[in-house]
Formats: structure tokens, sequence, C-alpha cells
């Protein structure tokens, strides 16, 4: 595993020229605290609330010269056009959900080894680390931040750290949020993306219960067809946003603070508190 920067500074120039077709402008707030990640090793918490979430971090990272860090992202993006951009190269890590929820207890093991396997690498490389505690974003409530967050990727980042004896002291978290007005990208279309992603969940499940080939052939089929469905509503989201109205992006950012006290058994069990907490916070004020 290994980010390409240059190539990271070429898709930001790109992502500056094309953001006028998508956004009509960004705030960010509290700006300053960017200069106080500069050689450290930071876990940042968000809410998730757009594919859009990752690229105005992007810019904003490497605006103010720091590394990108490693973040996580739904496996369906490691396809063309999205994987153009969004690839091991720039930072992310594609899991999949479905086998995180409906998999067999195999399929979960092997996710959760090769899951291990990349927190492992990000540790022993020195790299940022952006988890999307939220997970998907098509299910969070836009005006309740963090009501549901996933805390294996902080407590296996946690447990790395300690298994690896890394000094204490270079790591911090940095927590942050993003809110769009009017709506975010996607927004308009979400309804129908959700129908889409319950169709596929529903083949999954029936793909695994399958009592022989034919029966499973039958909902391969279907998942196929629903997940060109929600794709293509995402790409025809993108394709007709420069002809409806552009959001303003807001984000809001906290003070970095030292991993240190969590970084003891169960430690994460009290970041997770933490972050739930600071986001929220972070989040009502440009709510």
């Amino acid at each position: 595993m290994r980010i390409d920067q240059d190539k990271i500074s070429k898709y930001v120039k790109r992502a500056n020229l094309i953001s006028k077709l998508f956004i009509k402008n960004v705030q960010i707030f509290n700006e300053e605290n960017l200069e106080k990640l500069k050689e450290k090793k930071i876990l940042f918490n968000s809410n998730h609330l757009s594919y859009w979430d990752i690229i105005e971090y992007t810019k904003m990272f490497n605006s103010h010269g720091l590394n990108q860090p490693y973040f996580i992202a739904a496996n369906h993006l490691d396809n063309f056009p999205t994987n153009k951009f969004m690839n091991e190269s720039t930072g992310a890590i594609f899991i999949d959900r479905n086998i995180a929820k409906e998999g067999s207890n195999e399929e979960k093991l092997k996710l959760k080894e090769k899951n291990a396997k990349q927190i492992e690498e990000i540790v022993s490389g020195g790299y940022g680390f952006f988890p999307f505690l939220e997970g998907g974003f098509r299910n969070n409530e836009k005006g309740n931040p963090m009501k549901n967050i996933k805390l294996s990727f902080p407590r296996d980042y946690i447990r790395e750290i300690i298994r690896q004896g890394k000094n204490p002291e270079e790591y911090f978290g940095f927590n942050l949020t993003i809110n769009y007005l009017e709506k975010s990208i996607e927004e308009p279309f979400s309804e129908r993306s959700k129908q889409y992603k319950k169709e596929i969940e529903f083949c999954v499940k029936k793909i695994r219960e399958a009592s022989n080939s034919k029966e499973r052939r039958h909902y391969e089929k279907k998942q196929k067809r629903a997940f060109k469905k929600y794709f293509v509503t995402d790409l025809f989201a993108y394709a007709s946003q420069p002809f409806r109205k552009k959001p303003i992006v807001k984000i809001n950012l906290g003070e970095p603070y030292s991993l240190k006290e969590y970084l003891k058994p169960g430690g994460w069990l009290e970041l997770g508190k933490f972050i739930q907490e600071d986001v929220k916070r972070l989040y009502k004020k440009i709510s």
C-alpha cells in the first residue's frame, strides 16, 4: 500500500476545475487548525453525507500541504468512472459492506483478516486514517450526525498502534464535520437509491440461502440488475447536478487531540463516545 501524493495533487487540480459544476462554494471554519496537523499521524473522524465529502476533504488537506490519509470506501466505487480517482494510490480502501452485514462466517473472517492487514500497513507506514465511522451515507440522518457509528476500525487502529509499540506521543485524533446547504448532490435521488440498495441486500441474502444452483443464479442476475440501477442513479445525480441548484458546502474543524490516553485496552470505547459528542457539537455550528 502506497499513496501517490503527486497523483493526489494532479487529481486536486482537476477537482478544483470541475467543482464549480457541482458546488456553489465552500466555507471552512477554524481552518487554522489544519496547520497543527503537520508531521503528525492522524485518525480523522467525520460525519458522512455524500461521496463528495472525500473530494472536499482531499482538496482541503492538499491545499495545506497535508498528506492524503487512507479512507474507507464502499467496494461498488471500485468501478469506472469512480475508480479513476478513488483507488489505492489515492488512499481508497474498498470494503464489501454486504459481507459485513450478511456474509457467512468464513467470508466475514476473510474480510476481518484483510482489514487487519491493511490497518497494520497504515500504522507501520505512518499514514493517516479516515474510516468514516457512520459507514455508507445512505442511511445517515443529515441533522443527527454520528447517531450510529461502527468502532471496529478505530478499535483495530488503536490495537495495532499498541501491538507495534509505536510512540503514543506521535498519534492524534482530529474531528471534523461537513454539511450541505441546500441538498447534497445525491439527496434528490436518495429514496430511489435506497430502494435499489435494499434490493441488492435482499439478493445477497437469498444467494447465500439458495438451496440449488438455479436459485442462486436467479438471484445473482437480480443482484446485478439492481446494482446497475443503483450505480447509474448515482452517476445521473452527478451528471444532472450542473443543471440543478448547487449546494453550499460547510466544513467545521475541531482541535487536534492526543490519542495517548486512549492507547490502552478498551480505550477505543472511550474514544468512540468522545468522537460522537464532539462531531455533534461541531455539526450544530454549521447546521
